[in-house]
């Protein structure tokens, strides 16, 4: 009974001793698993860790943060430039703008209208004075018709004089050229070839506007010609040959009412228009060699049948000449063109 007693008291204190041991761990933070922890810490290899997985997304990190970096720079790069060439076109457009304004003015004081008002009518003045008409009003009012292409005018010896002042600056000169109610008012000159003069100056120095120039293809007569070309850019702001979409393509009435006058050393000539149309540079809207008259008078008819706004009294012979101004579309492919054409009704000499 004794040894029994004692049994049971042995029990109790090693129960009591585990009970204290057990409340000192939770007391220290200890708990069973933090066994388990301590054990899996202790036998953990360095090949357990698998470090890898965070290896590839700092590396698409980095690589995005430097790909966003590029994008920006370039894109900031990118605006800068477009912003300095859009500022240079401005200035530079403006300065060609000023360039032939001030030649205008120079070209045109000669012919001043004579009621004192200080108004410049420059050379289509030669209007009122020749009464020049459309071919059309003149053949209804009885005009013979071999003998109508051909007037006179004292101050046409005033005009050759300026041209001939206006040669000493401008050595490729070729003439003049004015369509009454538009901008279209410019020297005309002629070079080896059909590329210096789009951007360049009469003057031969750069200048973005370019030139008005005919085909070097053409003889220095006109009426050599059968098809007198002249080339100038589609200044979105306007000027150089923009009017001939503004005021005759996209405006019947201009159309139908306005004469073309250009200036030469051997007289005024006189265009009537019979056709404006859209096409190709590859179409041959600009050919200026024919094997036969039958061909010219074929390709005549041709180039009036493509007009947009049609004038079905306007006829073709052998002995016509015409005058074509070309112009871009300004697509984005570059190969667009309006065409603007008409025919010599009147040459005052």
């Amino acid at each position: 009974m004794s040894r029994l007693l004692k049994d049971i008291t042995k029990k109790q204190i090693k129960h009591t001793d585990s009970t204290v041991d057990n409340d000192l761990d939770l007391v220290k933070g200890k708990s069973s698993s933090d066994d388990v922890l301590t054990s899996s810490l202790h036998n953990l290899r360095s090949e357990d860790i698998d470090v890898k997985k965070d290896t590839p997304v700092k590396k698409k990190k980095s690589r995005g943060a430097l790909m966003r970096r590029t994008i920006l720079i370039v894109c900031s790069a990118v605006f800068v430039v477009c912003a300095v060439y859009l500022a240079w076109n401005f200035i530079e457009k403006y300065r060609g703008k000023e360039f032939y304004d001030n030649v205008a003015d120079q070209f045109g004081s000669v012919f001043e209208d004579s009621d004192g008002d200080g108004a410049v009518s420059r050379m289509p003045s030669l209007r009122s004075a020749s009464s020049i008409l459309c071919l059309k009003d003149r053949l209804a009012a009885g005009d013979d018709p071999d003998n109508m292409l051909y007037n006179s005018d004292s101050r046409i010896d005033e005009m050759r004089a300026k041209l001939t002042s206006m040669k000493e600056s401008y050595p490729d000169l070729y003439g003049w050229i004015y369509i009454d109610g538009t901008t279209i008012n410019y020297p005309v000159v002629q070079g080896t070839d059909n590329q210096f003069y789009l951007n360049n100056s009469p003057y031969k120095k750069p200048l973005v506007n370019g030139s008005i120039f005919t085909d070097y293809r053409n003889n220095k007569d006109v009426m050599r010609n059968f098809n007198t070309i002249m080339y100038g850019h589609n200044l979105t702001g306007g000027g150089m040959f923009h009017d001939v979409q503004a005021s005759f393509y996209e405006n019947e009435e201009k159309f139908r009412n306005t004469l073309i006058y250009v200036y030469t050393m051997d007289g005024a000539f006189v265009f009537e228009p019979f056709a404006v149309y859209s096409t190709l540079s590859s179409y041959h809207y600009f050919r200026t060699e024919f094997a036969t008259t039958d061909a010219f008078v074929e390709w005549a008819n041709e180039m009036k049948s493509n007009s947009v706004y049609i004038k079905e009294d306007m006829t073709f012979s052998a002995s016509d000449r015409i005058i074509t101004l070309s112009t871009c579309t300004n697509n984005v492919a570059g190969d667009g063109r309006f065409a603007l054409q008409a025919k010599l009704v009147q040459v005052i000499r």
